[in-house]
């Protein structure tokens, strides 16, 4: 469990740090110096590097258009061909010059490119995207698996290639975990909601056809790395249904993405200390999915609010039930907070 911090990095260390102090794991960034390995592991991180790092060196592909994908009539730099054995090499490749600068890693999740060039060969159009990947992934660790046996694999089900392969084949198989991805999902409405809100049924689905197939499955959120504006987002029962979700069907990592940014400013101007409750909420959580929003409020609002603990906790009560009774549906390619005018009505300012 943990957080992936993700664009601006504002306060990193500090950030890293209070990940430690909260029982959180996953660092999921590159170590870059031995100091700041000898500091994250002392802080109880896991070295754990991932990206989309399943890419070919773009300036091959003159010398080798085969690794690349295919579109149309034409081989595109964006994206490689999942059939081609020289891609695989290339990519195993990489990842054992990567691991043999950084010795302490521990988790290498890998994954293609961010985009949807998957390559149209006549190899590749014979399966889908996701057996394609997967066979692909498969093929690369076990390049890797003899020269790094202690190391664990991991990957994401995302974009493209979030559904399992239909064959079982090609199922993930050294794998510490798949990451499906829930960038689908509605930012507004539970999951529990799924029957009435689309996109939530959506992701729902993915998650059950993963279950099914019993490889070991962990979630990539995306709750917290929406926001342009830096307002107080009441992601409490929202929070609650979301983790508790995670961990019914992929309880093997759940390691969501947060913005730190901007980098300079106060930090009224800042996303994580203006969110600082419903970050926090949902960090406690990732450790103890059992939690809820009403045990949690009593814990905490004496601490943070003092004397006026009674009267917060009714106006987070209040702010929260409207959030998630809105009926506007958001997902992560609209900012939630266009809908403030649905969700902060009088009543609820009142």
């Amino acid at each position: 469990r943990g957080w992936h911090p993700c664009g601006a990095w504002r306060g990193i260390d500090e950030f890293r740090e209070w990940m430690g102090r909260n029982c959180l794991n996953a660092q999921r960034h590159t170590l870059v110096s031995n100091s700041a390995k000898d500091k994250w592991i002392s802080w109880g991180l896991i070295p754990m590097f991932s990206d989309h790092s399943a890419h070919v060196d773009r300036a091959l592909i003159d010398e080798h258009p085969d690794w690349f994908s295919l579109l149309g009539d034409r081989r595109t730099t964006e994206a490689i061909c999942y059939t081609s054995e020289g891609a695989r090499q290339f990519v195993a490749q990489k990842m054992a010059t990567y691991l043999d600068g950084h010795p302490e890693t521990e988790i290498l999740s890998f994954f293609p490119e961010d985009n949807l060039d998957y390559c149209q060969c006549a190899e590749c159009q014979k399966r889908s995207v996701s057996d394609n990947w997967f066979a692909f992934f498969n093929a690369v660790v076990a390049k890797l698996r003899p020269q790094y046996p202690k190391v664990k694999f991991a990957t994401l089900a995302y974009q493209g290639y979030r559904s399992p392969p239909t064959d079982p084949d090609n199922l993930p198989k050294d794998c510490e975990f798949v990451e499906v991805c829930t960038h689908g999902r509605c930012n507004v409405h539970l999951f529990g909601d799924g029957e009435t809100c689309e996109k939530n049924a959506k992701d729902l689905a993915y998650y059950k056809a993963w279950a099914e197939t019993g490889v070991p499955m962990g979630t990539y959120a995306y709750e917290f790395n929406l926001f342009t504006t830096p307002k107080l987002t009441p992601f409490f029962s929202f929070a609650e249904d979301t983790v508790k979700t995670a961990f019914r069907y992929a309880p093997r990592a759940f390691i969501p993405e947060i913005v730190l940014s901007p980098t300079a400013g106060p930090d009224t101007m800042a996303h994580v200390p203006v969110n600082r409750l419903p970050v926090q909420f949902y960090t406690d959580l990732m450790w103890d999915p059992s939690l809820t929003f009403d045990r949690w409020l009593d814990d905490i609002a004496p601490y943070v609010f003092g004397a006026a603990a009674d009267e917060m906790k009714a106006y987070l009560k209040v702010l929260d039930r409207a959030w998630y009774s809105q009926e506007a549906c958001s997902g992560y390619y609209k900012n939630p907070l266009v809908f403030l005018d649905t969700f902060f009505t009088p009543e609820t300012a009142a």
